[in-house]
């Protein structure tokens, strides 16, 4: 925010996605995440296999369980 036009470009963005004010939100919720949080999302999301450096198609490839968003 010490650039104005950084500041513009995003406020811009943040009011295409909805409303200019949820920039500020998303910053004090981000301000607010802890490192057990950001863990225990790692640990649900990221799902280790045995070629976990490789792309391979596989036929039962094991996937992470991503509920829908209650609205």
């Amino acid at each position: 925010m010490n650039n104005s036009e950084n500041a513009a470009r995003n406020l811009s963005e943040w009011q295409a996605m909805g409303d200019w004010r949820l920039m500020f939100l998303y910053r004090d919720r981000f301000q607010k995440v802890t490192l057990e949080q950001v863990q225990q999302a790692a640990d649900r999301y990221f799902v280790r296999q045995p070629h976990d450096r490789q792309v391979l198609p596989e036929k039962n490839a094991v996937r992470a369980e991503i509920p829908l968003p209650r609205m």
